[in-house]
């Protein structure tokens, strides 16, 4: 009995060490278990970390995107308001060119009328320089007599008596 108490105290005291020993390597396991998770959780910061720069690069260039196509939206919409307005006015710009184009012709044809009526001045104008000067030659050529006007009046005189 004494045997059996002894031999039940190394049992117990093997028990105790078994679960000391237990204890330390499990204790060494959630050590290792615990470095594993921590590896872990700094890997997940840096990625989520990584993640939330990239969403921010992201969503800067999404803003960027997006007053860039109100941006094109406005102009498309400016040069679509500009086309109507142009196409609105095409008519009437046509129908402008059209009288300008008559005012051009009318103008042109009173041009050559005007034309047409100064060569017959001129023409007129050289005819009767040519009269004068000939006019001039022949009383250069004439001799000179002093009682020319008496004797043109008395003839003159003569016929109507």
């Amino acid at each position: 009995t004494g045997r059996d108490g002894a031999l039940k105290a190394i049992v117990l005291k093997r028990k105790a060490e078994q679960r000391h020993a237990a204890d330390g390597v499990a204790e060494i396991h959630a050590d290792l278990h615990r470095a594993e998770a921590d590896r872990e959780y700094d890997s997940a910061v840096a990625e989520e970390e990584a993640r939330r720069n990239d969403r921010a690069s992201c969503e800067t260039e999404l803003a960027k995107a997006e007053d860039a196509k109100v941006g094109v939206e406005t102009e498309e919409a400016e040069a679509k308001r500009r086309r109507d307005e142009l196409r609105a006015a095409l008519p009437e710009a046509k129908e402008q060119i059209r009288l300008a184009r008559v005012a051009e012709k009318e103008a042109t044809e009173a041009r050559r009328a005007l034309h047409n009526e100064c060569s017959k001045v001129e023409k007129n104008l050289m005819q009767l320089e040519e009269a004068k000067n000939s006019a001039v030659q022949m009383l250069k050529a004439e001799e000179y007599d002093p009682n020319q006007v008496e004797k043109a009046y008395k003839q003159q005189s003569g016929s109507t008596d």
